[in-house]
């Protein structure tokens, strides 16, 4: 923008002129607009008020439409769409026949208008009718050619009225309770209506979820509403004393941040809200959000349901043989839990009193992120099995916080050393360790076992930076020593923001080969995307025993700094 301020002031008073377009950009994105035509740019950029309500008059006193644009202060792409489209001649020539509002996402003035227009990405720009009607949207950073063509569309295209009111009619109708005799109330809150979602009895029903919840002594209501219409719906029960006592949504942001800031929100987080067979309690919370709302007039009954949404599925035993008397069931119990209370809650020094130094993954576990620490972590009923040197533990886990209610079952692999039982890797993702619990079943333990082959690692090679097509590991297993069962692909990557990119307690995913093969190789692409990772293979024999390739980490050339 400085480049730009000295250009005008050198040549006011002639037309727009070109300038080179790199002005002012995060590092990011330098370089990739190499491929655009330049345009002549603007004396000045468009020109805009911060003001809904001044804008809404100007437009009904004008007759003009709005050109509302979303952006805010941390948007590489918006300062890339304000230097480089919204200063082109064009665009700013057509801009004057709207009238321009910048509504920043982070002011609370704001947080409603970003609910009631569904605005989950910037930089949006929106064309609206002088009373806020939808007419047509503009998403990302998009060239000024383009910018140009749409805002000219744009002041003759009629509003989007009648598809939204026909949208609105199929809200489903509420369920279950009456409101005069509903203990619980639930809303879910929807940020995709459709024609095809809304009109599906399973989904509007909600008969299991029903199920689950008076099986817990509840009389539930549930209603459904749009997101954008979520602010005023809450504002209107808070005002007569009728807030939701949980609310499920399919996005958050807007007034739902405002809530979370405010305390009012307590968010439940659990593998069994997602739909995994065999541990999701009800397929009603596939890929939604589940908040227990604060002060609500049921509060305790949400809790309730909470925990009655919270428990195991439909569950059986791990397979695989018992541990043998002289293995010691009891300690390989006592280092589960403790090994899990310690990961979970971020306690680095109770973590290593437990683990195994030769760990790939707890032997780096030296600061847990800040949001770990503070959790009231229990664990409930714990299952092993396995071999004289290798076992897998699944540990029932309850946690929670003053905003955080979950449960979960880890995975705990153990390794025997010195006559004692340490943890080997913690695994707190369901969908990651689901096929783990295969490997005992193939064992066959028996003392004096020999420790089979150890895996090859054979690409890419230490710390290499790799490219989007450069996404799969592989290794080979020596044909030499004892009988293999299985290999393990253990991929680990930091627990940490991302932005820290602090490898000091990283999480583990885990994927299992059969011993029948020699080697093999994994896309990682469909288990981290953005953070460094390190990778290794474990090899583990037919009596139990476990050999473990060295350690390699790399990155991603899209995600480096």
């Amino acid at each position: 923008m400085r480049l730009l301020g000295l250009l005008a002031a050198c040549l006011a008073g002639h037309l727009p002129v070109l300038v080179a377009q790199s002005d002012d950009l995060p590092p990011s994105l330098e370089g990739r607009f190499a491929a655009e035509p330049k345009r002549p740019k603007a004396e000045t950029p468009v020109r805009f008020s911060e003001s809904w309500e001044q804008a809404r008059a100007e437009a009904k006193s004008s007759g003009r439409r709005i050109l509302a644009y979303f952006t805010g202060d941390s948007c590489g792409w918006c300062r890339a769409l304000e230097v480089r489209t919204l200063a082109d001649a064009e665009v700013v020539a057509l801009s004057r026949r709207f009238v321009c509002v910048k509504l920043k996402t982070s002011k609370e003035e704001n947080l409603r208008l970003c609910d009631e227009y569904g605005i989950d990405q910037i930089p949006r720009s929106l064309v609206l009718t002088s009373d806020g009607r939808d007419i047509d949207r503009s998403t990302g950073y998009v060239p000024a050619a383009e910018y140009a063509a749409w805002l000219a569309g744009a002041l003759t295209k009629p509003p989007a009225s009648l598809e939204t009111d026909a949208r609105r009619a199929l809200v489903p109708r509420p369920v279950g309770a009456p409101e005069s005799e509903a203990d619980l109330v639930v809303w879910f809150v929807d940020a995709f209506r459709s024609k095809r979602r809304w009109g599906d009895a399973d989904w509007t029903e909600h008969a299991q979820l029903i199920g689950l919840l008076r099986a817990a002594q509840l009389h539930p209501r549930i209603e459904h509403l749009a997101l954008e219409d979520f602010p005023a719906r809450w504002e209107q029960a808070e005002a007569v004393g009728k807030i939701p006592d949980l609310i499920s949504a399919e996005k958050l942001g807007g007034v739902f941040g405002d809530l979370y800031r405010k305390k009012r929100l307590v968010t439940i987080t659990s593998s069994r809200l997602s739909w995994t067979p065999g541990n999701a309690s009800c397929p009603d919370f596939a890929k939604r959000f589940l908040h227990l709302v604060t002060a609500s007039r049921h509060e305790e009954a949400g809790r309730k349901a909470a925990s009655a949404i919270l428990e195991p599925g439909p569950q059986t035993d791990l397979p695989g043989p018992r541990l043998p008397v002289s293995s010691d069931q009891g300690g390989a119990e006592e280092t589960a839990r403790r090994a899990v209370v310690s990961y979970a809650t971020g306690d680095a020094r109770g973590l290593k009193d437990v683990s195994s130094d030769a760990s790939p993954q707890l032997a780096r576990c030296t600061k847990a992120p800040s949001w770990r620490r503070g959790l009231d972590v229990q664990t409930g009923p714990v299952q092993i099995r396995g071999g004289a040197g290798f076992a897998l533990a699944r540990v029932e886990v309850t946690y929670r916080d003053k905003q955080t209610l979950g449960a979960d079952p880890f995975l705990v692999v153990l390794c025997r050393e010195s006559s004692r039982w340490r943890a080997f890797a913690i695994i707190d993702d369901v969908t990651s360790w689901n096929e783990v619990p295969d490997v005992p079943r193939l064992l066959h333990p028996r003392d004096g076992s020999a420790a089979p082959a150890t895996p090859r690692l054979t690409w890419p090679p230490d710390q290499a930076v790799l490219r989007n097509s450069e996404r799969s590991l592989t290794w080979e297993l020596p044909d030499d020593g004892e009988p293999v069962v299985a290999q393990v692909c253990m991929l680990m990557s930091d627990d940490a923001p991302a932005e820290t990119q602090d490898p000091s307690w990283p999480r583990t995913m885990l994927t299992m080969r059969p011993g029948a093969t020699r080697g093999g190789s994994f896309p990682t692409a469909e288990y981290v995307t953005g953070v460094p990772v390190r990778w290794c293979v474990w090899s583990i024999g037919t009596g139990g025993r476990m050999s473990v390739s060295e350690v390699r980490g790399y990155e991603f050339a899209d995600f480096r700094k």
